[in-house]
């Protein structure tokens, strides 16, 4: 099944939605809307090892809110997150996969190592 740019957007929409954690910062509830500052924030608490940020920043560099798109990234985010149990980071990386070639599969791949090293 091929997956367009749509569906991607569609089911990225479904989980900021479900998981809601991604709606205040994003979306400017109670305050103005700030992808770059919502961007920052997440860094902040996925490089402490929080995996609802890391999903929300593999949703925001899927989309490239706050900064430019990056699949690559985006699944790099979503692996790490799946590595903590998180089902649907599984399935939005699969899904990102999709999106990609191979050689950006194994640099994401790549990405999400190193960054455990640390």
């Amino acid at each position: 099944m091929k997956i367009t740019r749509a569906d991607y957007y569609s089911f990225s929409l479904v989980l900021l939605f479900s998981w809601g954690t991604f709606l205040p910062a994003a979306y400017g509830e109670g305050t103005p809307q700030d992808y770059k500052e919502a961007l920052k924030w997440y860094v902040k608490a996925a490089e402490q090892g929080d995996a609802e940020s890391q999903v929300n920043l593999g949703v925001m560099y899927g989309l490239g809110q706050g900064t430019l798109q990056d699949y690559v990234r985006a699944h790099m985010w979503f692996n790490l997150a799946a590595a903590s149990g998180i089902t649907k980071a599984v399935q939005q990386r699969d899904r990102t996969a999709k999106l990609m070639t191979p050689q950006q599969i194994s640099e994401a791949e790549r990405m999400a190592r190193e960054w455990k090293k640390k």
